[in-house]
Order: C-alpha cells, then structure tokens, then sequence
C-alpha cells in the first residue's frame, strides 16, 4: 500500500504474515504487529510483553522470582521454568509466583561484556488455553532474564552491600534490566584447618604482631559453573588511611609470609598472613581487612 501526498511519497509497508508471522511474536495483520489482551508492543513494534504493571522479575543473591498476573495467562493454567518440575502457585494476591535458584530449573548462565555482566535466562512456559475442549491460545512463552556483576570490592568481615545493590525488581518489560549483586563474606578462623571462626571473645586478648592469622572470602550461595578469585586484598589503617596489598593480582605477598591456599573455588577461598603493625604504631593497632573478588568461568 502507497499513499502520496502533494508529491510526497508516504509509504506504509504491510506485513507479509505468511513470512515468519510478519516477525511478529504474536498477532500479525497486513497493517501491523498486536498483541493480546494485558501484553503491549514494545520499542521493536514487533514483540509483545506484559503491560507495565502486570509481570516483574526480581533478582537477588540466593535467585530469581516472578509475580505475574493471571491476566497475563489468557486462561492458560500452571505455568512452570523450563524445568516443568518448577511449579508456580497462586499467592494471597492472586498473583501467579514462581521462583528458583541461580542453578536450577533450566536456567541458563553466560558471561556478557568482556566477563563484566553474568546473563541468567529462564522461561515461563505454559500449555495452550483450553476451553469447552477446545484449544483456544497457543502455548505461553515468555523469556526473562538477571544480570549481575562479578566484580566485587570491599569484601570485610562487616561486608553490607547497599540492598538496592544485591536485589532488584523490574517490570519484565522494562528495556534496560538493572544489575542485581551475588553475596560474599569474609570471616577469621582459630587455625589453619579453617573450621572454626574467630569470634569477639577469641580476639579480646588481641593478635601479637608475627602471629599467624586465617581468613576465608566465602560465597554465600553455590552456582552451578561459577567460581570466584580473590584479585587483590589489602589491610587499611583507617585512622591514618595507610594502607598494604597483601594479595595483589592474585599474588600473595612473601614479606608477609601471605599464602593462598585455593586460586580459584565455588564456595571458599581461604589464605593467611602474619599480623603485623604499620610504622608509627608501636603497641597496638585496629585495621580494616579488604578484599576484592573477580567471579570466572571454569574456563579462566
């Protein structure tokens, strides 16, 4: 179809709907993409989503959930992950809630951006909408995803990360996803075994300079294929903002007798050093113990 107005062509090409739906995700008509009732076209004006309002995702350290309302569904019932035995149930709202881990359900992780970003992408999926023994909808399919980082600074033994940081909430048909945070720790322990933390009562007859301390960088949850390095971690006097990388591009610092006992791990990377004091302080100090975590693939 070809309008021309005052020696202006005007042209509005009509959809070839017999060509992969015109590239439209849902309807298709020779004037345009449209989308059913409670989903919106958005900025490709081919692929629908959700209203505004009416499906969020939420992602978090321990993983990833969905509230959806039952609009959204078109009658369609008991909508899982890709993992069919990840069920969703209705909620005091009405609303259709299903959630899993970081590993589990079907859920796909990939590194983005130079191994800046992690990807994680499910599907809610459900059969096609039945009514009087009648099929009436196709099956559902919605895509979603969680982008988190995997650099990780300032990692202390009272590590708290801003809660807008580590979870965050989003229309699922919002354009640019926020980046969620995974969770880490660091904590002391009595001795080299790395079994017991040292508690406030442990250190209130203090740490002697030359005395060996034990510390570990955990991870709060275990992700399928996911591990994590310590990159660097450095003791601050924060009195005087004095500070000595004791782990420096994954390299321990021999002076301090520094040792790494793991590279690479899942869930822990533990090291110790010698309790030492910076020049100035002669009898006692009270540091701040940093470390900065890099998360990797098996394949680094």
């Amino acid at each position: 179809m070809k309008i021309c107005l005052f020696g202006i062509s005007l042209c509005l090409a009509e959809l070839n709907c017999s060509v992969n739906n015109g590239g439209c995700s849902h309807k298709c008509s020779p004037a345009g993409c449209s989308c059913p009732s409670c989903w919106s076209l958005v900025k490709d004006n081919l692929t629908c989503l959700p209203s505004p309002g009416l499906a969020q995702v939420t992602c978090s350290a321990s993983g990833i959930s969905l509230q959806v309302d039952e609009c959204v569904l078109g009658g369609r019932a008991d909508p899982t992950f890709l993992d069919s035995s990840c069920t969703s149930e209705i909620n005091d709202e009405g609303l259709v809630e299903i959630s899993t881990d970081l590993s589990n359900c079907g859920t796909i992780m990939e590194f983005l951006d130079s191994d800046d970003l992690l990807k994680f992408s499910n599907r809610l999926v459900a059969p096609s909408a039945v009514r009087n023994g009648r099929i009436v909808s196709r099956p559902l399919i919605m895509n979603f995803e969680c982008l988190y980082s995997t650099r990780y600074e300032n990692i202390t033994t009272n590590y708290s990360a801003d809660m807008n940081s580590v979870a965050v909430t989003f229309d699922m048909a919002t354009y640019d996803v926020p980046v969620a945070a995974l969770g880490f720790g660091l904590d002391f322990f009595t001795d080299s075994t790395f079994g017991t933390k040292l508690t406030e009562e442990n250190m209130q007859g203090g740490i002697f300079v030359g005395n060996t301390l034990h510390a570990a960088v955990n991870s709060h949850i275990f992700i399928e294929d996911l591990t994590f390095t310590i990159e660097r971690c450095e003791i601050e006097d924060p009195s005087t903002g004095v500070s000595l990388r004791i782990i420096d591009d994954r390299c321990p610092l021999a002076e301090l007798g520094v040792e790494i006992f793991k590279k690479h791990d899942q869930r822990s990377i533990p090291f110790s050093f010698q309790a030492f004091l910076f020049p100035g302080q002669e009898n006692t100090g009270i540091y701040d113990v940093k470390c900065h975590l890099l998360g990797t693939g098996f394949r680094d």
